[in-house]
């Protein structure tokens, strides 16, 4: 069958997608009738497949628009957390929001939709999550300077450089100095973070729930302007990358070798490093998502969270180093806490957002940066970047509402 005739209906006349709009998702996703009626939801959850005995036809015009709050807080948690990435959790959500469909009938069940999704989730969980390798480390103790009440964000900085360093943070230079940055680094602009204040208690210093730094915007095949080991290359925009390089040999000459719990040794190519000066704070995950993982938007994970593997709690002063798709979280202080946070992300970062970010005056962006204007969370994970010259590197991008809407 041709794929256009797919899209007709029996008089010949091209038919419309309907159309599906979900408060908490920022975008427009078209789903053909086939999607929540396919044959494979009764293989899986035999128990309700009396659902799909008859056809369900849309309203080429019909709008469906998730409005009711009957099941405001699981839904909207399974759709926010990116789980309608999930195999057949949005086709789910479809159903129950289509009258037509018998699927409605499990609408306001929350705890049945959550048992199912779990179910979907499960059957795809060991592909998402490599936990075979080196993704976090704990390195050592690091001793912070008096704290000030300091706050910069991503604010660039040249590696080997103290003049690139301005005057009110001088004091975190050896710090700075005490990061075992690979060779490849030196002279490099590096994004250093430093943010010291007080914590409320329930609250957390820094980004709750799980996730990884890398954007979630993903990159066509063809793309060029990355350079990465073969076998490696994302599928999304870099935040520092990494890799742990593993040696034959205690020393070398080359690089700045560490020793693993297994006893192996290595070194660090790229990633990001952090610590902070309060115990029990920031939680991370020796894993990463793997490329099909379903991510939702900014890197979040929280709605993989019961598929991973056993975290580690970071005490105080403990400097660790992290790939950009390593899972972490900071968590929620037990009283009121004034807390200090060191982070340096290395040179390996493709889009800096200048609204949630400091410049500085002593280092210039990277030419290869893009420059991103407007709220990094009005911008939608699903994004293509090209590699041809409408979006030419060093170009600033400008973001007043969400792609979609």
């Amino acid at each position: 069958m041709n794929d256009v005739d797919d899209d007709k209906d029996t008089n010949g006349h091209r038919t419309e997608l309907p159309v599906m709009h979900f408060r908490s998702i920022s975008n427009a996703r078209h789903v053909t009738e086939e999607r929540h009626r396919s044959v494979w939801w009764p293989r899986q959850f035999p128990q309700i497949a009396e659902v799909f005995e008859d056809d369900v036809d849309f309203d080429k015009e019909e709008m469906l628009t998730v409005k009711e709050k009957s099941m405001c807080v699981d839904t909207e948690h399974l759709v926010s957390r990116g789980a309608c990435k999930i195999p057949g959790v949005m086709e789910l959500l479809l159903g129950t929001h289509d009258p037509k469909s018998k699927l409605s009938k499990f609408r306001g069940f929350e705890l049945i939709l959550r048992m199912i999704a779990t179910r979907l989730a499960e059957l795809h969980a060991d592909k998402w999550i490599e936990k075979d390798g080196v993704y976090a480390v704990a390195i050592g103790k690091v001793r912070f300077p008096e704290s000030k009440n300091r706050y910069c964000n991503m604010m660039p900085i040249k590696i080997g450089d103290p003049a690139t360093i301005p005057p009110e943070y001088e004091d975190y230079l050896p710090l700075i100095a005490a990061v075992p940055l690979a060779r490849d680094d030196w002279a490099e602009v590096a994004y250093l973070t430093i943010d010291e204040r007080q914590v409320e208690a329930g609250q957390s210093h820094r980004r709750a729930g799980l996730h990884v730094e890398a954007p979630t915007i993903g990159l066509k095949e063809n793309i060029n302007f990355f350079e990465f080991p073969e076998g490696h290359m994302p599928l999304t925009l870099r935040w520092g990358r990494g890799y742990f390089i593993h040696h034959n040999k205690k020393h070398d000459d080359e690089v700045i070798s560490v020793r693993t719990n297994t006893g192996t040794y290595g070194h660090f190519e790229g990633g990001l490093f952090m610590a902070s000066n309060i115990d029990d704070s920031c939680r991370v995950y020796n894993c990463k998502p793997t490329a099909d993982a379903p991510r939702g938007k900014l890197g979040d994970l929280e709605h993989l969270r019961r598929f991973m593997p056993l975290g580690h709690t970071l005490k105080k002063n403990t400097l660790v180093w992290l790939c950009d798709l390593a899972p972490h979280e900071s968590l929620p202080l037990p009283e009121s806490t004034y807390r200090q946070f060191f982070r340096l992300v290395t040179r390996h970062i493709d889009v800096w957002y200048a609204d949630h970010s400091t410049p500085n005056p002593l280092c210039e962006l990277p030419s290869h940066v893009r420059v991103i204007h407007g709220s990094k969370f009005a911008v939608h994970e699903d994004v293509d970047i090209d590699d041809d010259d409408t979006v030419a590197p060093g170009t600033e991008l400008y973001y007043s509402k969400p792609f979609f809407s």
